[in-house]
């Protein structure tokens, strides 16, 4: 099953084929056995992106950027049916940023980080998040301070406080898998809109070491929600971090 993954830090086209119970990606030469769960969860992306909705797709445009150069899929049931299509890829498509995660997953649990972004795409550099919800605000900042960065924290709520703490490896992998975890990469972008009063928020900013960067803000009550879960994640993993 040839497939782009849609990472960001990944130019080429990866090439993933199950068979006789491995799962391999040829460009990368590795191979580890593969689950009845995984498979499972497979069917289940199938199923929730209707990919069978573009069987038998055939088609391709000439002269595309690399990233648009076709993709193809092929799964083959126990039954005998088939699902295939080919057609110009889309870096962003939800189903393939799901099956690409499951499949480093499975890698990953097996041994192998060879999917994994390099070093330099996954250390953050620079980091800003504000959140504004109800009358909660939080502010997690960057600051340097000569050699060192420290993590800065402001807390409003019934009692402002502010704090900080120096940054190591742990703090920006803690960092980093919140990222990860809430795919910060991609989420509703409200930053041409003017805040209005009473508006809620959440602004993003990253920047890695490969110079890649995340940003954006967003007053999308959805969104907040959503996130709010994020805020109370960083919280959680880092509070301990300023009451040492």
């Amino acid at each position: 099953m040839p497939l782009v993954g849609g990472d960001d830090d990944y130019s080429g086209f990866y090439n993933f084929l199950i068979e006789d119970g491995q799962m391999s990606e040829s460009h990368l030469n590795i191979s580890v056995p593969v689950s009845d769960e995984v498979l499972a969860e497979l069917q289940a992306i199938i199923d929730r992106n209707e990919l069978v909705l573009d069987n038998g797709i055939d088609s391709h445009t000439d002269g595309l950027p690399a990233e648009f150069q076709p993709c193809y899929f092929n799964a083959v049931y126990k039954s005998g049916e088939r699902l295939c299509f080919s057609y110009d890829n889309n870096p962003f498509a939800l189903w393939a940023r799901e099956i690409f995660d499951l499949f480093r997953n499975t890698f990953i649990e097996n041994g192998h980080d060879e999917l994994l972004p390099s070093r330099e795409a996954r250390t953050i550099k620079n980091f800003c998040l504000s959140f504004q919800f109800s009358d909660d605000f939080f502010e997690y900042t960057f600051i340097k301070d000569g050699d060192d960065i420290k993590l800065y924290q402001v807390v409003s709520c019934s009692n402002e406080k502010e704090a900080y703490v120096r940054v190591d490896e742990e703090v920006l992998e803690n960092l980093q898998l919140i990222v990860e975890k809430y795919k910060l990469k991609k989420f509703h972008d409200d930053e041409h809109r003017e805040r209005l009063q009473g508006d809620d928020l959440f602004d993003i900013y990253i920047d890695y070491e490969n110079h890649h960067q995340i940003t954006g803000v967003s007053y999308d009550e959805e969104t907040l929600n959503e996130f709010k879960s994020l805020v109370g994640d960083l919280n959680r993993d880092l509070q301990a971090l300023f009451t040492n």
